[in-house]
């Protein structure tokens, strides 16, 4: 049995990367999968499509690129989502406070209807480790998703943070309201470049090399952040995954390296 949603669901705001305004129409379905739709081309969710970069992951297909899908794929596997359409205007998805709160919100509003997909479930069986210089993530078995995450910047207010994230349900009180995070000299830096023109403090978590810019929302408000693009990035895949995950530091290209490794392993054949 999967899910889709009862009625559409609209939401606009901006695009973290053009600064420009953008809109997300979810439309239900009873089949066929989770397909985002943008400049009339069809991408559905799934390794097959995804560019992960470090500072979002993109779905790409037919010269087309679905930017920033992290938020509302972490949103989907709470839901447990399985068949959708999701039209995008813009080039991106918004947004929105930069964390998945309202997204969240949005689909709540709406509710779910059951459907005859059957939700692919991507099982560790054995451990597995994948490290690229400090960076690491270790997958082990376990009968549903447990994640362990630790970041540490001693360099800025961030310092060290740890979170562990047990079950679905804990997602609504820990992780969905943790926004996306950023040091204010980098984000100008990227705002000369041309990049990450819509990031303000209205949608990010933001720091000096001295203190918080604007109120953290919990005292570990990043590494919370961080076990939201994991689980987004995870999502994307196409698979809820079953394991317990023991991640350091980890960025949005190395979860989806990380995945590729663990479909290739555990994945069906086919795949």
């Amino acid at each position: 049995m999967g899910y889709t949603i009862k009625k559409e669901v609209r939401l606009t705001g901006v695009g973290i990367h053009s600064g420009q305004q953008v809109s997300l129409l979810a439309r239900p379905t009873k089949s066929g999968g989770i397909r985002f739709v943008g400049q009339g081309v069809t991408i559905p969710l799934g390794l097959r499509y995804i560019v992960a970069q470090n500072l979002g992951t993109n779905l790409v297909h037919d010269g087309v690129t679905i930017k920033t899908i992290e938020h509302l794929s972490a949103v989907l596997w709470y839901f447990q989502i399985t068949d959708l359409i999701l039209e995008v205007m813009g080039g991106e998805v918004p947004i929105m406070d930069g964390s998945g709160e309202l997204l969240y919100e949005a689909f709540k509003k709406v509710g779910r209807q059951t459907t005859k997909t059957q939700q692919k479930v991507l099982t560790v069986s054995q451990p597995v480790h994948m490290l690229y210089k400090d960076i690491f993530l270790i997958a082990l078995p376990a009968n549903n998703l447990q994640i362990n995450y630790t970041i540490n910047f001693p360099q800025n207010p961030l310092k060290a943070q740890n979170i562990v994230f047990n079950k679905r349900n804990d997602f609504l009180s820990s992780i969905v309201s943790a926004r996306t995070f950023g040091n204010v000299e980098d984000v100008n830096k990227l705002h000369a470049s041309g990049r990450a023109l819509g990031a303000t403090v209205e949608n990010v978590l933001a720091y000096n090399s001295k203190e918080y810019v604007n109120e953290p929302r919990f005292e570990n408000e990043a590494v919370r952040h961080k076990v939201l693009d994991l689980l987004g990035d995870l999502y994307a895949s196409g698979y809820d995954v079953h394991a317990k995950l023991i991640a350091y530091k980890t960025s949005h290209a190395f979860n989806n390296k990380s995945i590729k490794k663990l479909v290739r392993l555990f994945g069906p054949r086919s795949s």
